[in-house]
């Protein structure tokens, strides 16, 4: 079963790569033309730009998020008994984990802050590559959504028809293709054309909710067993605890901006904690 997983990561993985290369080499080979031939030559260079921004910001937080070790491997953990609140020993690591770390069996590992395991990535998403997974997310979503636009016009003009027929053989290509109705290249545009619109809404869905989770300071795991113990009532606060200090920089410019994390990925906050503090105050 093991095996499997991995290989069904690997396809999922290489098919996401392929598809951000895809789309990018059409957006400039095939699109940009399009638009020097509609005499919008300033926009071009302009959509060149986007292109290149994009695509570049993409690989990039992909690199990041697979790249940036996450897991407890290397930190030592305290060996005390009995263990504090909230920690508990990992019997396939051996060692003592931290709240809110758990082990993944794929990675076989623990994972600081563990949310999740992404099969677009074959990693888990944990404390430190976490600003990194929603710098791919919006990356993703807003070059989809941007494609979309830039390419709406090529693909209807080449369908070379309105109407329900036109939405049909653009939503499903392959099956009109087999019937003869469409050529190749058209049906390869309606491919790429309908892969980006579905990009758009997934990872684009996918950002808002994770971002909703942040902004409560929740994990995946802690919202489906309605864990609030961590949320600090202060959504700029609850952001910076995983994101950083300067996310907005990093995710929505460029993920080589330096965000920092407040924390160590072992010891969090709670709610109660900093209710004592102010109280203290």
């Amino acid at each position: 079963m093991f095996w499997k997983k991995r290989y069904s990561e690997l396809l999922s993985s290489i098919f996401f790569l392929s598809m951000i290369i895809i789309v990018f080499i059409f957006e400039v080979f095939v699109i940009r033309p399009y638009l020097l031939e509609s005499n919008v030559s300033n926009f071009v260079t302009l959509h060149l730009f986007m292109a290149i921004v994009l695509l570049t910001n993409t690989c990039l937080n992909l690199y990041l998020v697979v790249h940036t070790d996450t897991s407890i491997i290397g930190m030592v953990m305290p060996s005390i008994t009995p263990l504090p609140p909230q920690w508990h020993y990992c019997y396939a690591c051996e060692s003592n984990t931290p709240p809110r770390s758990f082990h993944c069996k794929t990675c076989n590992r623990c994972i600081l802050r563990r949310d999740h395991h992404c099969v677009f990535t074959s990693c888990c998403i944990g404390y430190k590559n976490y600003k990194y997974f929603m710098g791919l997310l919006f990356n993703v979503g807003f070059a989809c959504t941007y494609a979309t636009i830039m390419h709406w016009h090529y693909i209807w003009l080449n369908i070379n028809h309105l109407g329900l027929w036109a939405i049909a053989a653009h939503s499903v290509p392959l099956g009109f293709y087999l019937l003869g109705m469409i050529d190749l290249w058209t049906t390869c545009c309606n491919i790429i054309s309908m892969l980006c619109i579905v990009g758009a809404i997934f990872a684009s869905g996918l950002f808002i909710y994770h971002f909703n989770l942040l902004r409560m300071n929740r994990t995946t795991y802690e919202r489906a067993k309605s864990i609030a113990d961590y949320d600090l009532s202060d959504w700029r606060r609850n952001l910076s605890e995983t994101l950083g200090d300067r996310w907005l920089l990093s995710i929505f410019l460029c993920p080589l901006i330096k965000s920092s994390l407040p924390g160590d990925g072992v010891h969090f906050q709670t709610k109660q904690e900093k209710y004592l503090q102010n109280k203290q105050i």
